[in-house]
């Protein structure tokens, strides 16, 4: 189900009788949606600090996963250090209802192994 209402089944059982069970599901519809802000929108060796923004609708709490780690912060500077082309950013918001929506990102990097 993908709307808000009470939706109820009668069931009947392989013998063609009806069953006496009834279900009723509520489906929970609080528009959320996870968002991600990222600035500068790539990370260098001498900007190496990105500003991320939750800019979820609905959310009340959230999970940054970034480079194996995690924070809960609603905003964060992230500093990047690795050498690897991208970074992943995940953003999951969470609603008052424990309802859950995720924003993914790769935000390209220019870093270059000395040698």
């Amino acid at each position: 189900y993908t709307t808000a209402g009470s939706y109820t089944h009668h069931y009947t059982n392989r013998y063609g009788c009806d069953s006496s069970l009834t279900l009723i599901l509520t489906v929970l519809s609080n528009g959320l949606k996870a968002e991600i802000q990222a600035t500068p929108l790539m990370v260098t060796p001498a900007a190496p600090d990105i500003h991320l923004y939750d800019r979820s609708v609905n959310s009340t709490s959230r999970m940054w996963l970034i480079d194996g780690a995690s924070y809960s912060d609603r905003n964060l500077i992230y500093t990047y250090s690795s050498e690897a082309d991208s970074l992943p950013i995940v953003l999951v918001a969470i609603s008052s209802e424990g309802c859950h929506d995720t924003a993914n990102d790769s935000l390209p990097a220019q870093f270059y192994a000395v040698l």
